[in-house]
């Protein structure tokens, strides 16, 4: 038989959190083990960053993962692909978002950055039983320089200038969710759009 490698998604698959599943079942643990000791390699792929990749996830003992919308990989605790977003177009996103007063949250391949000003979205997560992998004292200009996303949470009135604007400077639109009471985006490089 052939090793294969088979790739789960996290919310909504492995876990449920509005349902008030936030760890994996012990049976799916099993049987994740069990296809492992049939020479199989297990991955996750999910839009998450690892930095939401609690302590839960980590010890279950995954082969590699594909976060960040394919931002990030890594196979046996080595990074071996990270694609950061450029520079001075996550700096214009962080201006427009700032300008329309929207919350946002930075990502990078090991670190979740907000402001704590932020309290929407940040409850949001909290609620979600992750705001405790977030930081909150950061130079965003530094961070900057190693995002891989960007998420924001947008006003309803804002909603079709954010389209526009993703689709000026990233290509398409590829999905906005509810994150809280408002609309949610994300900004990541049109690359994974590909993919």
């Amino acid at each position: 038989m052939k090793s294969k490698i088979l790739f789960f998604d996290v919310d909504g698959t492995l876990i449920d959190s509005s349902q008030g599943i936030h760890e994996i079942p012990a049976g799916v643990i099993n049987k994740l083990r069990r296809i492992q000791k049939l020479g199989h390699k297990i991955f996750i792929s999910s839009g998450r960053p690892k930095a939401m990749m609690n302590q839960h996830f980590l010890s279950i003992g995954f082969d590699g993962f594909v976060l960040a919308n394919g931002g990030y990989v890594e196979i046996d605790g080595t990074s071996i692909f990270e694609d950061r977003m450029d520079y001075d177009l996550c700096v214009k996103t962080i201006h427009m978002l700032e300008e329309l007063e929207c919350d946002y949250m930075i990502e990078t391949a090991d670190s979740i950055y907000i402001d704590e000003k932020y309290q929407e979205l940040y409850q949001f997560f909290r609620a979600k039983g992750i705001a405790e992998m977030f930081q909150h004292d950061f130079d965003k200009y530094e961070v900057l320089k190693k995002t891989i996303k960007i998420e924001a949470n947008v006003k309803d009135v804002d909603k079709a200038r954010i389209e526009q604007y993703i689709k000026d400077k990233f290509g398409c639109v590829i999905h906005h969710d509810e994150h809280g009471s408002e609309n949610a985006f994300e900004f990541f490089h049109q690359r994974f759009l590909k993919l």
